[in-house]
């Protein structure tokens, strides 16, 4: 199990830019836990388990503010946040934002780090906060 906490103390109202996450995560055994910010906004590239199109879950309200992209066997692409527009990204530059890429052999399960209780016990897997 792992726990790396990336709490953002901004609230919607604050003005203030706090630095880019760039979260990467790698579970070869077991299912994979992921607790967001509300503030993260960017790309989700994650690999599940390619024998189950199911493996990756989102939570209520990570759905409401998610874009899927692509989905490819167990590759499941989208961006997390307020509406992705397009004319905001040059795409001959690097993205500036948010990104978190897990590689899990089991589950994937994405929250907000304010949705309930994280658990602190072993897993089986791997938690990221």
């Amino acid at each position: 199990m792992i726990c790396v906490p990336q709490h953002d103390g901004l609230s919607e109202t604050v003005t203030d830019v706090r630095l880019r996450m760039h979260v990467k995560c790698k579970a070869p055994k077991g299912s994979t836990y992921i607790y967001l910010p509300r503030s993260f906004r960017g790309f989700l590239y994650l690999r599940g388990s390619s024998t189950r199109p199911s493996s990756v879950m989102y939570s209520k309200a990570v759905t409401s503010q998610l874009t899927p992209l692509s989905v490819v066997g167990g590759d499941h692409r989208s961006f997390l946040g307020r509406p992705f527009n397009v004319s905001e990204w040059d795409s001959n530059s690097e993205w500036d934002g948010d990104e978190l890429v897990v590689d899990a052999a089991e589950y994937i399960s994405i929250y907000f780090d304010d949705e309930g209780k994280i658990p602190t016990g072993d897993t089986g897997g791997c938690i990221c906060v």
